[in-house]
């Protein structure tokens, strides 16, 4: 399981900044405020292709995980996997 910190600790910021993505939107359990999930926008070269992932908060995408084309895609799936 990931721990939170660095797995690699050679990588170069920038890279690692591209592992992580970019968050585009959280998920939020309404009933606790809690963030369950972050939606995160990926690209080359880090990953195959660009698109939007679901993770939990402050992690990078662990494989196996989906990628989605749209927005909305990456939405409907936080909302069938996680407590948003």
């Amino acid at each position: 399981m990931y721990s939170g910190g660095r797995c690699y600790k050679c990588l170069p910021e920038n890279y690692w900044n591209q592992v992580h993505g970019e968050v585009r939107g959280t998920g939020t359990n309404d009933r606790t405020g809690k963030v369950e999930c972050q939606i995160i926008y990926v690209c080359p070269p880090t990953f195959t292709n660009c698109g939007f992932a679901v993770v939990e908060p402050g992690h990078p995408p662990l494989p196996p995980f989906s990628s989605f084309e749209t927005y909305e895609e990456a939405c409907e799936f936080a909302k069938q996997h996680f407590d948003v």
